[in-house]
């Protein structure tokens, strides 16, 4: 896709980037952000601790295991049961992977 002046283009050129190049690159940036977020949003997260909260927060599905932190459980879109309880079998037979 869009390939603008860079900074080392720059030094070696001493050219500036043209409106074109400028407009091409924000186009490109945007379309991949755009399909980054599409992406994100068909994702699974399946944490159990503050250090998932991100994760979850930001997966299409966010699960948090019954026997994770309560902050992990407040911020899943669900709750699975304990992982000695086969949580996580569990899981991924509810979203339909097994």
């Amino acid at each position: 896709m869009g390939c603008g002046v860079s900074a080392g283009e720059f030094r070696q050129t001493g050219k500036l980037p043209t409106k074109d190049q400028l407009i091409e690159e924000y186009q490109t940036t945007r379309y991949r952000v755009r399909n980054a977020i599409a992406v994100l949003a068909d994702t699974v997260a399946i944490g159990d601790s503050d250090n998932d909260l991100t994760m979850i927060e930001v997966a299409g599905i966010g699960i948090a295991m019954g026997n994770g932190e309560q902050c992990a459980k407040d911020a899943a879109d669900w709750v699975a049961d304990a992982v000695d309880a086969s949580g996580l079998a569990h899981a991924f037979e509810r979203l339909g992977v097994v």
